[in-house]
């Protein structure tokens, strides 16, 4: 085994055993029944190696997720108590007016409701598009094709 390959079972904490290794150094005469055996583990461990890697891959893509996730809750949680605040401030100016204790033209009253509801609305609409985006297409499709060439 070259030592290449052995720095890269180390990296990931993995070492040949010695029957494999003395194998791979060769001998003074081929063993074919040992050469297919130590073709086979070389195999394995190069699938054990591409599957940590996978799930290396695997393990940072959740990490991303889930701290993308937190982040985009809380600044959701706060647009949403941002808005509740400005409706309730738009709601009390509403009843206020209702009753007469504010008085300005009607125009500017609708104008202003019109306004403050449509921006509400909309911004809500932008935080959950953004919250809970829609899911590519072809996400898992790609995910396998990157897999495929590890």
């Amino acid at each position: 085994m070259n030592e290449e390959h052995l720095e890269q079972l180390n990296s990931f904490g993995m070492v040949p055993d010695e029957a494999v290794e003395e194998a791979l150094e060769g001998a003074d005469f081929v063993d074919f029944a040992n050469v297919d055996e130590v073709n086979n583990r070389v195999k394995m461990i190069e699938a054990q190696i591409k599957l940590r890697k996978v799930d290396e891959l695997l393990k940072t893509w959740k990490e991303h997720q889930e701290s993308e996730g937190k982040i985009r809750k809380e600044i959701a949680r706060w647009v949403f108590l941002i808005l509740c605040a400005e409706l309730m401030v738009g709601n009390g100016a509403f009843i206020l007016y209702g009753f007469k204790l504010l008085s300005f033209p009607e125009w500017l009253a609708v104008s202003f409701f019109i306004g403050m509801y449509v921006q509400v609305i909309s911004v809500v609409m932008v935080v959950v598009n953004g919250v809970f985006p829609k899911p590519k297409e072809d996400f898992l499709g790609r995910l396998t094709d990157i897999i495929k060439d590890l």
